[in-house]
């Protein structure tokens, strides 16, 4: 089956899931660290599993990354810059847009070190292309620093972007002018793909997926103020999920605490298997009783998924999934 993603609420088909990868490990030192990133990367494997079996519950076809071991990976030169690579097979999201009939492999300027990513997505990708899908890449950043503000976002020397800054509803892609994808990767983007309408707007500090996501046509979630929400969203029911619906979870540990970052965004950022289910997070769902009411008022059947580590880990459901297949269509929303 070819990909079709034009929306992330019509019937899901098929998904790829994240992989845990335990190698980097090996890199961590100090074994109190160690130990507790181990103990991290259990319960996400362990809740990996669990979503896995909710998609087959739903007859919905599950890919997954190979993962490759870091103690054979190599350094990466280019002109500018030395690192160690590092393969992100937990986050398919974060560099792979999914958009039509097409899948593009995005250019992040944040992660210079994944740039090798899709060696483990090459088995997906290939079959897709064979059953007909585009597959084609952005530009490379070079990581130039005497040209390119490449980890500030705040240089357009080259075109940069990363898949969850964008939310794609039938014909129109919202885009969050942001740090994570500059005006000249959003430029690129266009020409690619013609028949989409970009409503690019400022109000988000992260990806855009941890601030809105569409139920279904009416209904969305927002971790956004009000006055910076889309005014395409007008007259939809909105479920506010804010700093004050937010109670602080139980962590493993809070040795590795981190304490900057905004986990009510995470509320939001949820996978829809369809119209009438989606998989939350269970802590949100425990803590903001009022807002999943308003939800299930809906008719929606909110899943919950035990995985109280998102806090440290920094990803939300959606973003340990890539949709491949969705029911959706060009469709104006609007």
């Amino acid at each position: 089956m070819k990909i079709n993603r034009y929306d992330d609420f019509t019937k899901l088909r098929e998904v790829v899931l994240g992989q845990v990868n335990y190698s980097p490990l090996d890199m961590i030192k100090d074994e109190n660290d160690r130990n507790f990133m181990k103990q991290v990367l259990d319960k996400t494997k362990s809740s990996l599993s669990s979503l896995e079996q909710i998609f087959k519950k739903f007859d919905v076809k599950v890919w997954r990354p190979e993962v490759f071991e870091h103690k054979n990976a190599i350094r990466l030169g280019s002109p500018y810059i030395e690192l160690n690579s590092v393969y992100t097979s937990l986050t398919p999201f974060d560099n792979f847009l999914t958009i039509a009939d097409t899948v593009v492999e995005m250019s992040s300027a944040n992660f210079p070190s994944a740039m090798f990513d899709f060696v483990q997505y090459q088995h997906i990708w290939k079959e897709k292309f064979n059953n007909g899908s585009r597959w084609i890449s952005m530009p490379r950043s070079s990581y130039n620093p005497n040209k390119a503000d490449a980890f500030d976002g705040l240089s357009n020397f080259e075109p940069y972007g990363d898949s969850p800054s964008l939310l794609i509803a039938g014909d129109t892609v919202f885009a969050a002018e942001n740090y994570m994808f500059n005006q000249l990767g959003m430029d690129w983007l266009k020409r690619e793909f013609p028949q989409f309408k970009f409503n690019i707007f400022k109000g988000t500090n992260g990806h855009l997926d941890s601030y809105l996501a569409i139920i279904k046509p009416g209904l969305v979630l927002s971790g956004l103020q009000k006055d910076k929400l889309p005014e395409q969203f007008n007259g939809w029911e909105v479920v506010e999920f804010g700093k004050e619906n937010y109670k602080d979870v139980n962590m493993i540990s809070d040795y590795f605490q981190d304490n900057d970052y905004d986990n009510t965004t995470l509320a939001v950022n949820v996978i829809s298997i369809d119209p009438e289910n989606i998989v939350m997070y269970k802590h949100v769902v425990d803590n903001n009783i009022e807002q999943i009411r308003k939800i299930e008022k809906q008719g929606i059947n909110v899943i919950p998924l035990e995985l109280d580590v998102s806090r440290w880990l920094n990803v939300g459901l959606h973003c340990f999934c890539n949709s491949l297949v969705r029911d959706g269509e060009l469709t104006n929303y609007f």
